[in-house]
């Protein structure tokens, strides 16, 4: 064999040698490349010919909680005590006027059963009277606002509506922390003015003193069957130190009053006394 051919031995070895590499190469750049998706091709910017997507620029909405979830279980009040009353009407958000005191106070209302004293507030409060006697469970609590022009204040009465009688141990529960009471009789049932001493023995008692107080004779309207007046209730109010009024539910008559005075009354109550006067001395 010549040199010639030693020669071309040589190179058709390198040519294949240069082959298989250049073959290896390029199965493990493939394989290598072949791990990962291939990169998404860039949105296409808005404009003529590429109309936006339909939902562009949409808020992604919140799954929908199950049944029942995020509810507020209602409150249950402690036995012995009453849930706060809903604002009534014309109530919420009232400015206080410039210049006025603003007060909370408690009031309760006594008396037997079936005097009218749930109907006196809702006289009061709602504006309304209804003649369906429905006799109050435990106690029925609402509230309303007042404007004493004179006093300058502005109180919202907590009307408590306590049930006709005495003997009951929760009455007492809900007397406490009163401010103020009206104690109500029928006039045309005297054995309900008789019991008035009783129902104002029991506040006191429970309140270790005298609060501001309102005797009402209920159902004036009622005056051909009237057996209480004018001179029974002056003499009752005088006795324990009160004010009396005739009220009728049914027309209104004197309601609205009776309330006033009932504020007006603790709101003298518990205003500051004005401070005392020295003596001007001169300077030596």
């Amino acid at each position: 064999m010549g040199a010639s051919d030693l020669a071309l031995l040589f190179l058709l070895a390198l040519i294949m040698v240069v082959a298989l590499f250049v073959g290896v190469v390029l199965v493990a750049r493939s394989r290598k490349s072949g791990s990962k998706p291939p990169p998404a091709p860039p949105p296409a910017a808005p404009g003529a010919g590429n109309p936006p997507p339909a939902n562009a620029g949409a808020v992604p909405q919140a799954a929908p909680l199950p049944a029942g979830a995020g509810a507020v279980p209602p409150a249950v009040p402690p036995p012995g005590q009453a849930l706060s009353p809903p604002p009534e009407p014309g109530d919420a958000d009232r400015p206080v006027p410039l210049g006025y005191a603003s007060y909370q106070k408690k009031i309760s209302l006594l008396g037997d059963g079936g005097v009218g004293k749930t109907s006196l507030i809702n006289r009061f409060v709602k504006g309304s009277f209804d003649d369906r006697y429905i006799r109050t469970i435990g106690t029925n609590v609402k509230k309303k606002t007042v404007v004493l022009n004179d006093e300058k204040a502005e109180v919202t009465l907590m009307a408590w509506d306590l049930q006709g009688q005495r003997n009951d141990p929760a009455i007492l529960t809900h007397i406490y922390r009163s401010e103020g009471a009206m104690v109500v009789c029928d006039v045309t049932r005297d054995e309900t003015f008789n019991n008035l001493p009783e129902w104002i023995a029991l506040l006191e008692h429970e309140l270790g003193g005298r609060v501001p107080l309102v005797i009402l004779g209920n159902k004036a309207d009622l005056e051909e069957m009237a057996l209480i007046g004018q001179t029974q209730l002056q003499f009752m109010a005088s006795r324990f130190g009160a004010t009396y009024y005739l009220t009728s539910a049914l027309s209104g008559a004197k309601v609205e009053e009776a309330f006033t005075e009932l504020a007006r009354r603790m709101v003298l109550k518990t205003a500051p006394s004005p401070p005392r006067s020295l003596p001007f001395t001169p300077n030596p």
